[in-house]
């Protein structure tokens, strides 16, 4: 079975072994394909019984994931939520095709959910395009996008909640967002991925400014210098860290993003008030 998957404009097709049932929450990024799709990357889904693996060289790790290179290609070892018992693996292979292996008592109903999703690598796939994922809140709002970023916790759904009671905004995603540059503008997209918030419309925009998020006792809103503006977005991108190549690249459309779309740092409090400043950097 064939089924596409459209992320930014870009079609992604994901071959299974069997007829696959897809998650309500992510149903509107499938597609059928179109003559004029470009197609980006090419899946497939495997499943296993049991998980072989024969990690040579450690790339990263974190709780969420391993990630090894055997061969000169990339592995990643996905976990169950709240363990170190590995569930699927991405890999790599030499016919160009991604495989993603699934361990068959972890998924007993095949289907497509977050989880699956989150297997793609969608960052590393991405970032040859021009295009980096930063994890942010996305609004739109007169019809072009604003993204708020900062660390986990700091009000990035909060912000875009008071965006959305004052000025009627459109909140598009809760967690992360896509940033592409093309010839003449940024633009924006969503992705599947919503966070708490359970939010995840599937449309994009040309991107209007950054709102990089810090809680304060009082309002107040600068624009970010470029160099404090490349560092701060580095932080709250997704980056292959481990690949020098994949680092580069990225800094070279962060680069290119301050160049062309305005950053700043709004120091806030859970208020009109901080919509209002935003609204007069933004929108004079």
């Amino acid at each position: 079975m064939y089924y596409y998957l459209k992320i930014a404009g870009k079609l992604l097709q994901l071959e299974t072994p069997d007829e696959f049932e897809i998650a309500e929450n992510i149903q509107h990024y499938f597609t059928s394909p179109a003559d004029d799709d470009t197609m980006i990357a090419r899946y497939r889904f495997v499943i296993d019984k049991t998980l072989q693996l024969a990690p040579e060289k450690i790339l990263h790790s974190s709780p969420q994931r391993f990630i090894f290179e055997n061969d000169s290609r990339e592995y990643r070892v996905h976990f169950a939520p709240g363990t170190n018992i590995p569930i699927a693996y991405y890999c790599e292979t030499p016919s160009d095709i991604y495989e993603i292996h699934i361990l068959e008592q972890s998924f007993p109903t095949h289907f497509f959910n977050l989880m699956i999703l989150e297997t793609l690598a969608l960052e590393k796939i991405l970032l040859p395009k021009d295009m980096l994922v930063l994890h942010s809140s996305y609004i739109i709002y007169d019809n072009k996008a604003i993204l708020f970023t900062a660390p986990s916790g700091t009000g990035k759904s909060t912000q875009a909640d008071l965006w959305k009671k004052y000025r009627n905004a459109e909140i598009v995603n809760g967690d992360r967002s896509i940033m592409q540059v093309t010839d003449h503008a940024v633009q924006t997209h969503s992705l599947p991925f919503c966070g708490s918030s359970g939010i995840n419309i599937n449309k994009s925009a040309p991107l209007a400014g950054i709102i990089m998020l810090e809680q304060a006792p009082e309002n107040s809103i600068q624009k970010c210098p470029p160099a404090m503006a490349i560092r701060k977005l580095y932080s709250e991108c997704s980056i292959n860290h481990w690949n020098s190549e994949a680092v580069e690249t990225a800094f070279q459309i962060i680069e290119k993003i301050v160049e062309r779309i305005p950053v700043y740092i709004l120091k806030c409090t859970i208020s009109e008030e901080a919509v209002n400043l935003v609204h007069n950097e933004l929108f004079k």
